[in-house]
């Protein structure tokens, strides 16, 4: 769960929940410590967003527009936090802290086999279930696997 403090009186809770279709986010308004209004969005798959709950905070932003629980200038603020560079900033860094460890991770190693391994497990230790390999994987030549992490090391890197 991570909570998001907009202002004295506003307040974002969000989390996300597994369950049997994959996970959900869920995104609170809180004013003044009392829950206003909740905003649920399923996901079957990973989600494609620059930072960790882009999605469902707009979207909560739409919802707070349109039942008209903010002032104007609330909701100004609100969506001026969302699109906020240091908070988005702040929200990559642990992921920018993986990509030099993975790229550091395949510098030590003497050959591309060796490289790519120290590469996949640390991004596989780092990220988790989030991370997922392909089934054919293991069939593919080093060359192409190294090409690829590469690919997503440069991505979190970014």
């Amino acid at each position: 769960m991570q909570e998001f403090k907009v202002n004295e009186k506003l307040t974002v809770e969000c989390k996300m929940q597994y369950n049997k279709k994959g996970f959900k986010h869920v995104a609170t308004l809180k004013l003044n410590g009392y829950e206003v209004l909740t905003t649920r969005t399923q996901y079957y798959n990973r989600t494609w967003e620059s930072y960790q709950y882009e999605s469902i905070l707009r979207q909560l932003a739409d919802r707070i527009e349109y039942k008209k629980i903010l002032t104007k200038n609330e909701l100004s603020l609100f969506r001026r936090f969302i699109k906020n560079p240091q908070r988005v900033e702040d929200d990559l860094k642990p992921l920018k802290s993986i990509s030099a460890l993975a790229t550091l991770g395949g510098l030590m190693s003497n050959n591309k086999k060796d490289s790519n391994k120290h590469k996949l497990n640390i991004l596989k230790m780092s990220l988790g279930d989030t991370f997922i390999i392909p089934d054919d994987w293991e069939d593919l030549p080093e060359d192409e696997k190294g090409k690829r992490l590469d690919k997503v090391i440069k991505q979190l890197g970014k």
